[in-house]
């Protein structure tokens, strides 16, 4: 009897220490799990670029990607991860199975930015469309038009001024068409009417080159045909390549000092200038233009280029030319053809580090199209002032000091202008392109303003209101 009741003593005590550990064990077995948002179960993380597209939570700034988590009574709740102050935040928002439920809805719905294909160029970013054709409306009237009409002989008055114009009035319609059902990003119209411009100077250099620098009637047709060859060619490499429009401007920039490069390379390597022959000077910087393109993609791949990294860069390449012919050439004069070599050799010199300058500071942040303008400006607007001062203080640039008097200040104006203005807009926003200005019209939110709604949704919250019109600037 009492082994009995010792038995069933020590089976009660087991009992209860298992009912013990079966209570503490779950809350571990009904614990909060990670769910996907979508029904088939695909999309587990609502990424930045989701988000956009469906605009899923308009309210939450900076917002950076989000996760449905389901409790153990079946209720979820969204855990929501955004930047504020540079920190890394994190919100909950709770939710019913109802709100899931539309939530898994809107997800098999098309997305905000989705093409509407019966409308041509729907979709697409043609951004830079209107850029696009008034530039080539501009280059058909004022270049290729003239170009075109120098090599024509015998055509009387009236038929010069009536080819121009329609010259000039296909330079838009012809693009117009062209880009119908085409992006035109603002790296593809950056490269290719770069290409159009440098393809003009490429073609005169082409023709004196083909001629020996006997150029007859077919210099324009030569420098209209270079001209639109590699504007089609530049549009189509940035299309293809996927640009950025730092990228297709760094190129362009680069395509430009090459050929000055290859121009002032003869007169530097000639031991007597006078024996430079046309032929040598425009094949030279032919053959630097397209090495500059090259240059341009390398380190444009090496180190990404933003518009306002793009802008720095062509500033400082020409400034520094500038300012190191300001401190040569004064020491240069009455010296002849070897001072005009060393002259040469200053401005490669100047060129080569001013565009090393602007690399070096790519590198270094993600200046804005604002920000490159704005540092622009202000080296601009220095050497403007230390150019007023150098006059001010010469009082006769025959002599060899006043013209110092004069050259000095400029530089150092423009070297000021310079780094102040970049110590005050070289802030870096890593903005790619486009305005600080941003504009949306929403007309749905007029229809529902104007239409009965409810005080409250199905699950006791407000509704959600959106604006009709919003305006906001990114300082």
């Amino acid at each position: 009897m009492v082994s009995l009741y010792i038995t069933e003593h020590i089976l009660m005590k087991y009992l209860v220490i298992l009912l013990i550990l079966a209570g503490a064990a779950l809350p571990v077995l009904a614990q909060e799990v990670q769910v996907p948002f979508d029904s088939a179960g695909k999309i587990e993380v609502i990424t930045r670029e989701l988000e956009k597209s469906y605009r899923l939570f308009p309210e939450i700034t900076n917002f950076r990607d989000a996760i449905l988590i389901m409790r153990p009574d079946s209720t979820y709740h969204i855990e929501i991860t955004y930047i504020e102050d540079g920190q890394i935040k994190r919100i909950k928002q709770d939710k019913s199975q109802a709100q899931i439920a539309v939530l898994r809805q809107r997800l098999t719905e098309p997305t905000f930015d989705t093409p509407a294909p019966a409308k041509p160029g729907a979709g697409l970013d043609q951004t830079a469309r209107t850029k696009f054709i008034t530039a080539t409306t501009l280059l058909a009237t004022f270049a290729y038009g003239p170009l075109i009409i120098s090599s024509l002989d015998g055509a009387g008055g009236g038929a010069i001024a009536g080819l121009e114009l329609i010259i000039g009035g296909a330079g838009f319609l012809l693009p117009l068409l062209a880009t119908e059902d085409r992006s035109v990003t603002q790296a593809e119209a950056s490269l290719a009417i770069g290409g159009a411009v440098l393809g003009i100077g490429h073609g005169m250099l082409l023709s004196s080159l083909i001629t020996n620098g006997d150029v007859g009637n077919e210099f324009g047709i030569i420098a209209t045909t270079m001209s639109v060859g590699e504007m089609i060619a530049g549009y189509n490499i940035a299309h293809a390549n996927n640009f950025n429009a730092g990228k297709s401007d760094i190129i362009v920039t680069y395509g430009l000092y090459g050929m000055g490069q290859g121009a002032l390379l003869p007169i530097v390597a000639a031991g007597d200038i006078d024996n430079i022959s046309s032929s040598w000077v425009t094949g030279s910087a032919l053959a630097f233009s397209a090495l500059g393109y090259f240059a341009g993609n390398a380190l444009s791949n090496a180190t990404r280029y933003t518009r306002g990294d793009a802008t720095v860069a062509s500033t400082t390449g020409g400034f520094a030319t500038l300012c190191m012919l300001g401190l040569v050439l004064p020491a240069l004069e009455n010296s002849g053809d070897e001072g005009l070599q060393i002259a040469a050799a200053s401005a490669m010199a100047g060129n080569i580090a001013g565009l090393w300058l602007g690399h070096y500071l790519a590198e270094k942040k993600d200046l804005s199209e604002d920000e490159g303008n704005y540092i622009s400006l202000g080296t601009f607007a220095g050497c403007l002032i230390g150019s007023g001062v150098g006059l001010i203080l010469a009082t006769d640039l025959d002599n060899i000091t006043d013209i110092y008097q004069f050259t000095i200040p400029a530089v150092l104006g423009t070297a000021g202008g310079f780094a102040i203005s970049y110590h005050v807009f070289g802030k870096g926003s890593g903005r790619d392109e486009g305005s600080n200005w941003d504009v949306n019209f929403n007309p749905g939110a007029l229809i529902g303003g104007l239409t009965e709604q409810p005080r409250l949704t199905a699950d006791g919250r407000p509704p959600r209101v959106s604006p009709a019109l919003s305006v906001q600037y990114q300082w």
